[in-house]
């Protein structure tokens, strides 16, 4: 299984495990909202997606997902030889690369907080 399979695999397996919310008590109360009440709700919900999701740039986000990718694996065991054969292969594909790719990342947005804090998480040199 590749990586992106791994993780989505695990994605899923957590999704599965996730138990539907329980009813509250008089949750009746909660279907009488105001039509204003809704109408609010409605109008904060794009305004609030919007924010998030401009907040990170897409090269950022993608240098994320691959980095957290070769942090999980740089933590792994290689308890035999297939096992620490996959893990290399891994470890090649998803770091290689990346301590220039923080460094270019941290340039460009080096005026963008919210950035700036995301990519604050990373270690500067691994490779």
């Amino acid at each position: 299984m590749d990586c992106k399979n791994a993780i989505l695999f695990s994605l899923l397996a957590l999704a599965a495990c996730s138990k539907p919310p329980m009813p509250q008590e008089g949750g009746a109360k909660s279907e009488t909202r105001s039509a204003a009440a809704v109408a609010k709700d409605a109008q904060a919900a794009p305004k609030k997606a919007n924010v998030t999701a401009s907040a990170i740039p897409a090269d950022v986000t993608a240098f994320v997902e691959k980095r957290e990718g070769c942090d999980h694996f740089r933590g792994e065991e290689a308890y035999d030889e297939e096992r620490g054969r996959f893990i290399r292969e891994n470890l090649e594909e998803l770091c290689t690369g990346t301590d220039a790719t923080l460094a270019a990342l941290k340039a460009k947005y080096a005026k963008r907080a919210e950035v700036m804090q995301k990519l604050s998480e990373f270690e500067i040199t691994i490779e």
